[in-house]
């Protein structure tokens, strides 16, 4: 949401290599409750008169989101559809989500289990992933893969961009990706041997998923890291 104009700088000004002069500043602003509003009628299609029956669930939903539209991407249809208290923290509302989408979704390719096990490991990647990626580190088909990141692009999760995902909400990665490294932290070696074998020039990406899996900074992160450097040095 943007106050102003775009700031720029006077190219022209000979002291332009010690300082910058700006013309203008470009400042942004926190969405505000009428802005989730108007995203819900214009984006997202819902009757007004639906918004208007909702408003105080609409409130807390926005107090929780923090004006993050991409959560309120999540949070809107379990408003509308299901009967959910939302006094509930992030954490409550993501988890309702995912459940509610695992058995709407659940199909002959992939199950509830398959569904959950997709989820939480995508949480895991540094950046963007694919269902070859997902496919090898959760050690299911590439059919049940690509079918669950479907799903979940669909259900608002991701975003997709030709054949790679990513969250479209960096709180909803960090509430699963905590959960995930609790329940089984050896997908970070996997992340790690799929970057090794397919990746293998991307040192940046192996160093991240060893140091996540040792939790710190070892040796071997330091070795990747400095393979880094002349990558970095040469743009």
């Amino acid at each position: 949401k943007v106050l102003s104009v775009l700031c720029s700088a006077d190219s022209s000004n000979k002291e332009y290599s010690n300082s910058w002069a700006f013309d203008n500043r470009i400042f942004f602003s926190q969405y505000e409750k009428n802005d989730i509003d108007k995203y819900l009628t214009d984006v997202l299609k819902v009757n007004k008169d639906e918004i208007k029956n909702y408003n105080k669930k609409l409130q807390t939903a926005f107090e929780i989101s923090n004006g993050n539209l991409n959560l309120i991407n999540i949070i809107y249809k379990s408003i509308f559809q299901n009967s959910i208290d939302y006094s509930d923290s992030l954490l409550r509302i993501v988890e309702l989500r995912i459940n509610e989408t695992k058995k709407v979704y659940s199909n002959d390719i992939v199950s509830e289990q398959d569904l959950e096990d997709i989820i939480l490991c995508s949480s895991l990647c540094i950046h963007y992933f694919n269902k070859n990626q997902i496919a090898y580190v959760t050690g299911k088909t590439k059919q049940k893969s690509n079918e669950g990141l479907n799903i979940y692009h669909k259900s608002y999760f991701f975003e997709k961009t030709n054949d790679k995902y990513s969250f479209l909400s960096k709180e909803i990665k960090q509430i699963l990706e905590k959960k995930e490294k609790s329940y089984n932290n050896d997908t970070y070696i996997e992340f790690y041997n799929y970057a090794s074998l397919y990746k293998h020039d991307d040192y940046y990406e192996r160093a991240y998923y060893l140091m996540k899996f040792y939790n710190g900074i070892t040796p071997e992160v330091v070795s990747y890291t400095h393979l880094t450097l002349p990558t970095i040095y040469s743009v």
